[in-house]
C-alpha cells in the first residue's frame, strides 16, 4: 500500500513541475513579445533627416507624449538643409549665362 501511494505522490509532483514549466515558458514567451514591442517603440523615438541639416525652431519639450498625426498634430521641429548654397546678384539681362558658367567654375573647385 505504501508503494501505490509513493507513486501517487510522485505523480503528483511531475505534473506539478510540468505545469510550473508551462506557465514558466509562457512568462518567457510573454516578455519575449514585451521586449520587442519595446524595442519597436524605441525605434520610433529616433529621427533621421534625409539630408543634413540645422533645428531651426523646436515645438515640444523634451519628455513630451507625441503623437504621428499629420492632420492635427503640431510639427515637432523645423529643419533648413545645410547644403544648399543660395546666391544672388546684380546683371544685366545679357549676361546671367556667363554669371552662371563663372560661379559653377568657382562652386566646382
Amino acid at each position: 500500500m505504501g508503494d501505490r501511494h509513493q507513486g501517487d505522490i510522485d505523480l503528483q509532483t511531475v505534473k506539478a513541475d510540468e505545469a510550473a514549466v508551462s506557465v514558466a515558458q509562457a512568462n518567457v514567451a510573454s516578455q519575449e513579445r514585451l521586449l520587442r514591442v519595446l524595442r519597436q517603440n524605441r525605434a520610433y523615438a529616433r529621427f533621421v533627416a534625409p539630408f543634413d541639416g540645422v533645428i531651426t525652431q523646436r515645438n515640444v519639450d523634451v519628455g513630451s507624449l507625441v503623437q504621428g498625426n499629420a492632420n492635427t498634430g503640431t510639427f515637432m521641429f523645423e529643419i533648413m538643409q545645410t547644403d544648399v548654397i543660395r546666391c544672388g546678384s546684380m546683371c544685366r539681362r545679357t549676361q546671367p549665362s556667363a554669371l552662371l558658367r563663372a560661379s559653377m567654375r568657382s562652386c566646382a573647385a
